[in-house]
């Protein structure tokens, strides 16, 4: 199962050869938006000694080490980590494995964008723009995790929300969800937006815009219209 972790992960690395006994392990580190701390690092054992002293040896007959294991921590803040572990016995077997999981570390940012000026009133349909940024987030469960909220003090017909994504190839924490309200309806509105990610990163909560549309015509009527006699 594939898995998604918001900070740095501990895992322990296990080999095991009781026939011809281990020769080298090798295990690397690679994800590809944090290339930084990506790593490979191979250790030997010769006549039973092994050749990086943080390996613990966990069995041995004569001089052969049959059980070897390691605990690392992968601090790596991207998507599609990949942690890979190949072991060599002295008679030239070799077997690898790996495993595939997310980290991330960055809450999500949001922002929200006006047509307007916050408090006014206007006569016009007016639009509001909210956006996250965020890496770990689908377009399908986006209001699940995404809190754009849209209130009326009187009543106003609140608009539908659009979004949309735009995706960075090279960095997906810079991956944009736009969503776009146009209110075309009278009514005085007020709207913040918050988002959590799929990790449980939080973002925090955007300042409101205000705004009142009026597209309604004043009204003007005479009363008590009388004749004037002179």
């Amino acid at each position: 199962m594939y898995r998604y972790y918001n900070k740095d992960v501990n895992i322990k690395l296990s080999v095991q050869d009781t026939f011809s006994g281990i020769k080298s392990v090798t295990y690397s580190i690679e994800a590809p938006y944090d290339k930084s701390k990506n790593m490979s690092d191979t250790t030997t054992v010769t006549n039973g000694s092994i050749s990086d002293s943080t390996w613990k040896k966990d069995g041995s007959e004569m001089n052969l080490v049959t059980a070897m294991s390691k605990n690392i921590k992968v601090s790596s803040n991207s998507n599609d980590i990949v942690v890979k572990l190949t072991l060599k016995d002295n008679a030239g077997n070799t077997t690898s494995k790996s495993i595939k999981f997310s980290i991330d570390k960055t809450a999500p940012k949001v922002s929200i964008n006006f047509d307007g000026s916050n408090g006014g009133y206007y006569s016009s349909t007016k639009t509001v723009t909210f956006t996250v940024t965020e890496r770990n987030l689908e377009l399908s469960s986006i209001n699940k995790y995404v809190s754009a909220n849209i209130s009326s003090a009187n009543g106003g017909s609140i608009p539908r929300i659009s979004w949309s994504l735009t995706k960075d190839r090279n960095n997906p924490d810079n991956n944009k969800f736009v969503g776009v309200a146009n209110f075309v309806n009278d009514g005085t509105f007020d709207c913040s937006i918050s988002a959590r990610d799929m990790v449980g990163n939080k973002s925090n909560k955007s300042s409101s815009v205000k705004f009142t549309i009026d597209k309604t015509a004043p009204v003007i009527t005479f009363s008590k219209v009388s004749r004037y006699n002179n």
